[in-house]
């Protein structure tokens, strides 16, 4: 008799647990929203100013982000977009998703799942005084990821649209054909005739010449360093290119091992100026309320208005000195075309496509050039599937 309730009773709980887990699973389906349902909620909750219902469709940190620019500047111009329709969502296979939208390894490590969607959509900014808002028909990438068991939007960039289109991942429409024509007109400004060419170049030799091109004149940058918020007076600037080279690359990169290794510095201030390249042409940031190329952070590169100019005179020379030597130089597919240029302190290997800062110090300190620490990281990656070639222009 007693085995019989001792049955009767683990068949009892048995039959709760069993309860307990359905009705969890219920709740979780009701609140579980798909990727294709979260883009949708993102335009409804511009169209109807909710700013609370848009922050908790993004990630932890772009929350935060966002909740701290409610703070210093209130929620009046949250809103860069004043309306969005959706028109066309298609989810992008995994290594077009990963390319078009320039996805690094930092991100890959951090979130369990990681889809990217291409979006064709329309964007009303009439009231809008951000230059970097694009009315009409635009197209985004949706870089969305599994964040404690919700999908939620990393972020939304402007992709690159060539490599979707050639991978027939695109929607055939014409305005995307419009649109990668006003990207490519844009990209010509870059290099005009690229020059094929084997990288096997040595120090002092004529790089190969494209013309007519020169650098961008500025990148615009949203600040979450309070000292970049004080000095513009802003939470997000049209910055000289000059100056934001200046003052990126003495806290990406070590200044004072260019006395001895120069081929270092030249190496990495390259990666820095590539990096920021390809975002003017591809906003990594292109929605409310950042709309800026890059942010001042490590999201991106570490960008201090003053740092350039709290350098002593040697440390100072130094930068000056490898400012020159990039002056004319890009690094790009032997296209011509950008790609998205990656480095990291300690991680990157041959052929990875992104620069070791670690190991390309010891490529220097073994002889070295800058060519070659280039072309030992960015040729023959996953964003750029051919050799790498430095274009020289006037």
């Amino acid at each position: 008799m007693k085995t019989l309730r001792n049955f009767v009773n683990y068949i009892f709980i048995v039959l709760c647990i069993s309860c307990i887990l359905q009705i969890s699973a219920f709740a979780l389906s009701e609140n579980d929203i798909s990727p294709e349902e979260l883009i949708m909620q993102y335009a409804e909750s511009v169209n109807n100013s909710n700013i609370d219902g848009y922050i908790d469709l993004f990630t932890a940190d772009n929350q935060d982000e966002m909740r701290c620019y409610i703070d210093d500047w209130g929620e009046n111009d949250f809103f860069q977009e004043d309306a969005i329709e959706i028109k066309n969502i298609s989810q992008l296979s995994d290594d077009v998703g990963k390319i078009s939208s320039a996805i690094f390894d930092d991100e890959v490590s951090e979130y369990s799942d990681i889809i990217v969607y291409y979006v064709e959509m329309n964007i009303n900014a009439q009231k809008s005084t951000n230059r970097c808002v694009q009315n009409g028909a635009v197209y985004r990438n949706f870089v969305i990821v599994n964040e404690d068991g919700e999908w939620k939007i990393l972020r939304i960039s402007s992709p690159n649209l060539k490599t979707i289109i050639e991978a027939n991942e695109g929607f055939n429409t014409v305005e995307e054909q419009v649109e990668l024509e006003r990207k490519a007109q844009i990209a010509e400004s870059l290099v005009q005739e690229a020059v094929d060419n084997s990288l096997a170049y040595r120090e002092g030799m004529p790089l190969p010449m494209s013309e007519p091109t020169s650098d961008p004149t500025s990148i615009t940058v949203y600040f979450t360093k309070s000292a970049n918020q004080r000095h513009y007076g802003s939470k997000r600037e049209s910055i000289d290119w000059t100056d934001y080279l200046e003052n990126v690359i003495p806290l990406e990169w070590t200044v004072e091992r260019y006395r001895r290794y120069p081929a270092y510095l030249e190496a990495g201030t390259l990666a820095s100026k590539m990096y920021a390249w390809y975002y003017i042409e591809n906003p990594k940031w292109d929605f409310s309320p950042y709309y800026a190329d890059v942010k001042d952070n490590s999201s991106d590169q570490n960008f201090l208005y003053s740092v350039y100019s709290d350098l002593d005179g040697t440390a100072q020379g130094y930068v000056d000195d490898v400012m020159s030597y990039v002056r004319n130089i890009a690094m790009c597919q032997e296209n011509g075309d950008l790609f998205e240029v990656h480095y990291h302190m300690n991680q990157g290997t041959k052929n990875s496509g992104t620069l070791n800062e670690s190991e390309a110090y010891s490529m220097a300190k073994n002889g070295k050039s800058t060519s070659q620490i280039l072309s030992y990281f960015y040729s023959y990656s996953d964003y750029n599937p051919g050799r790498i070639v430095l274009f020289g222009y006037v």
